[in-house]
């Protein structure tokens, strides 16, 4: 066959040369790629409509409107329960009452503050008889001549650290706390008494708190006495 050698075309194959598909995905090939699911989240699954078309739309909205509803019932009983919950406050259950003989027995046990001691040594004879001792010899030393203290002087709350610090070093000053606006606490002899501070050198050294309950709610020279028989 005759013709020109500059229009022949000679296909040239290489061996290196990578033969490529005709579509890098093809569904309908043997290499369809599958998709990998096993890290996607749980997904939501409808019931199937047995309705197809306009009637199957109205199912699934009466479905969809359904499930709203009870979301919203659920709501609103949260809801509810969280109002009361800041009305009324968190209401701890009852707990069951002890036995007679169990809280007796604690109550027996426990002898521990100050009150109850006093409460214990009231009646005792050896405290009757350690205050009129205590008694007589203030009495004596009045007597006698020696040196005096108790004096009740009325002071302002200004005038107050003035009076501590000119007092004398060697002198225990026992301040009465009061306020003259509440009647309990105008004077000292009132059965409710606040506070006793006790000043020495213009340091403070106690503060007795309770008084009243210490002196039984009965003001007395006696029950005074006992409170404050350390700096006497």
């Amino acid at each position: 066959m005759e013709g020109d050698a500059s229009s022949l075309m000679i296909p040239f194959y290489s061996d290196d040369e990578e033969s490529l598909p005709a579509s890098a995905h093809d569904p309908f090939g043997p290499w369809q790629e599958q998709q990998d699911v096993s890290k996607q989240g749980k997904r939501r699954q409808f019931k199937k409509s047995s309705f197809t078309g306009p009637k199957g739309v109205l199912t699934d909205y009466k479905a969809y409107q359904k499930a709203k509803a009870a979301e919203r019932t659920q709501d609103a009983a949260v809801r509810e329960a969280v109002l009361n919950r800041i009305a009324k406050g968190y209401v701890v259950p009852a707990a069951a009452p002890a036995s007679t003989s169990e809280s007796s027995s604690c109550c027996n046990n426990v002898h521990d503050s100050d009150d109850d001691l006093l409460d214990e040594f009231e009646s005792d004879a050896i405290l009757q008889t350690y205050c009129a001792k205590r008694v007589a010899e203030i009495q004596s030393a009045v007597t006698l001549g020696g040196p005096t203290f108790g004096t009740l002087t009325y002071c302002s709350a200004f005038d107050f650290v003035d009076i501590v610090d000119a007092a004398d070093h060697r002198t225990r000053v026992v301040v009465h706390m009061s306020d003259e606006r509440h009647d309990a606490d105008a004077t000292i002899h009132p059965d409710e008494v606040p506070l006793f501070l006790v000043y020495q050198g213009g340091v403070q050294i106690d503060t007795i708190l309770n008084v009243a309950a210490k002196v039984n709610h009965q003001v007395t020279v006696d029950r005074l006495a006992l409170v404050l028989h350390k700096y006497l």
